[in-house]
Formats: structure tokens, sequence, C-alpha cells
């Protein structure tokens, strides 16, 4: 009688899926080469054995038993044993990743109003495997970028209007999932508008402080202010008012010019001035004729003054304190009567 003695297993070379693979949704298939004079069975586990599924031939991994495993590592040992028991195995450590990148935007913010600067960005994204990333303006060209943070493209937001904007950032994965998330934020390039109703130009104020009357406008407005030193003091305002008495006070006679400035969130800034006069001093007059002491006669006197004065109204003059005679000019005879 003949037997034969068999106490090797089979061997099994797996030919793919290799090392780290990554894998999506669908299961992979697997091609696996083993050899045993006396082959008996083959199966495989994706479970460390709780769940073994036999196959004849390379296939593809039961997609039930795939779908059932979270993301992560996947380890696919393959069995085979002979007709006398001998068992042998190998095994291969794969990736599973079904879900596309999951981006979150720290900055900038929704409904954040930005200027003529493009802005920073700042975002977080949970990808294990990620491949790029990118982003766009209101849905035009992509602009692809690497690492997390960045600034927006200067010429692409130079081209955009006023309003909102939609900066929509992707990302995807080496299995092509693609993830985005949007943000919508507002453009503000332009000033605030100011207009001076008041004080007018060249209005004539002694020596109390003018009050001011101003319309200023902005969506996004910050800040107000004016200034009568060109900028060396600056007054703060919330609303309309009077101009700071002791900055009048200090200021000589003549023209002075109030400059109102104002500013947005984002810092476009914009002023209006308007020019006026100041006159904290009466009127200088100087008596060039008669002189004092001057003997007349019968004929009432001719007159001939000078008078130190830019903002000059009216002049006359009375006798011994009795009625006011109104003139003009310089120079006349006083009433004969």
């Amino acid at each position: 009688l003949t037997v034969r003695k068999d106490v090797t297993a089979p061997t099994i070379n797996i030919i793919s899926p290799t090392l780290n693979e990554l894998f999506g949704t669908y299961a992979p298939s697997f091609n696996v080469e083993i050899y045993d004079a006396n082959l008996d069975s083959m199966w495989y586990t994706l479970d460390n054995g709780l769940t073994n599924t036999i196959f004849t031939t390379n296939e593809t991994i039961s997609q039930s038993a795939w779908d059932v495993l979270p993301n992560g590592n996947v380890i696919i040992r393959f069995y085979a044993n002979d007709s006398v028991g001998n068992i042998e195995f190998a095994e291969v450590t794969i990736r599973k990743d079904v879900n596309a990148p999951i981006i979150a935007i720290n900055n900038p913010q929704n409904s954040d109003v930005i200027g003529a600067t493009a802005p920073n960005f700042d975002i977080s994204i949970d990808e294990l495997n990620l491949d790029k990333t990118w982003y766009s303006l209101n849905g035009g060209n992509n602009i692809t970028f690497t690492g997390l943070t960045g600034t927006i493209n200067q010429a692409l937001w130079d081209a955009l209007f006023e309003g909102n904007v939609i900066i929509r950032f992707y990302a995807n994965d080496t299995l092509g999932r693609i993830g985005f998330v949007e943000v919508t934020v507002r453009k503000d390039v332009t000033a605030p508008t100011i207009n001076i109703i008041s004080p007018t130009l060249n209005e004539l104020f002694g020596t109390y402080a003018p009050s001011f009357n101003v319309e200023i406008y902005d969506a996004n407005l910050d800040s107000m202010w004016y200034t009568l030193d060109n900028g060396l003091t600056n007054t703060i305002f919330t609303t309309n008012e009077t101009i700071s008495q002791s900055a009048w006070d200090v200021l000589p006679n003549g023209n002075v010019i109030i400059r109102f400035y104002a500013n947005d969130s984002v810092g476009n800034i914009e002023f209006a001035d308007v020019t006026i006069r100041k006159d904290v001093n009466a009127p200088i007059i100087a008596i060039n004729n008669p002189q004092n002491s001057d003997v007349i006669g019968a004929t009432a006197p001719n007159f001939d003054i000078s008078i130190d004065e830019l903002n000059l109204d009216k002049t006359w003059y009375s006798l011994n304190g009795g009625n006011n005679i109104t003139f003009t000019g310089l120079i006349g005879t006083i009433n004969q009567a």
C-alpha cells in the first residue's frame, strides 16, 4: 500500500490589493495566488474571523461586508487549507475612506465687511487622504492653494463689484470625492458721503463757537470727527452739535477751515470742509478830522475817519449823546440841522 504524506500548508501570495492602498465606497477586488497539490478550501475575513467568506476564484470582496466597516484601516486576511487540514493565511492592510473632505471656514465669517484689500482666509479640513484644495469667488475661476491659510487673489478681488461675494472653498481626496463649503461676505470700497448743511461758506462767527449740521451716510459707518487745525487736533462726534469752544477760542481772527471726516468699518475714509470767518474784535475807529479842541463856527464841520474792520456793517454818529445819525463811507459832514 502506497500513501502520501503531506505536512506542508498551502502557499498564499497576495498580488492585490497592496499595502495601504486606498478604497472608497466600492469594495476592492483581490488577486491572490494560492498553491497546494491537495488544495481544499479558500476563504477570507475582514473582521478577524467573525465572518468568513469562501471563494473559489479571484473576485471582489463582499460589498455587504465592506459596507459595514468603518473608515480607516481594514485588514483582509486570506486563508487556505488542504485536504489533510494543513492551513495557512496571509493578510494585507488597506484603507477605507467613504467620506468627502469636511471643510470648516474659520475666517472670514458670514456678513464680514471687507474693503479694497483682499481678505485672508483660515480653514480647517477633516480628511486623512487630502489631495487638492481650491476656492472660487462668485462661481468664477478655481484658484488652487496649498495649506489651510492664505490670502484671496487680489486681482480677482479687484475685479468684483461691491456687494455680496460668495467665497466657496473646495477639497477633494485621492479617490476624487469633493467637499465644499462657502461663506458670503460683503465688499465695500466706497467711502462715506458727507454733506455739510451748516455752517455755510464764508459765514461769520464771533466769540461763540458755531454749531454744525452735517449729513453723513455709509452702510458700515464707523467713526466721525472734525478738525480746525488741519488734523493736529481731532474731535470725535456722534451727532450734530457745537464746535468745541476751547478749540474755537485759540483760533485767531480770520478764515477758519472746518474739515469733517468719516470712515467705515473697513477703513474707507472721506472728508469735506467749509471755510468760515471768525471775528471777535469790535471795529477800531480813528478820527482824522475834526481834532480835539478844534473851534468850529456856525457851519457844521466835515469829518474824516478810518475804521479797521474786515466785517464792517454800519456806521453812525451822535452829538452830545443825542440821536444816532447813520452814514456811509469814511468822510462826510455833520448834519447841519
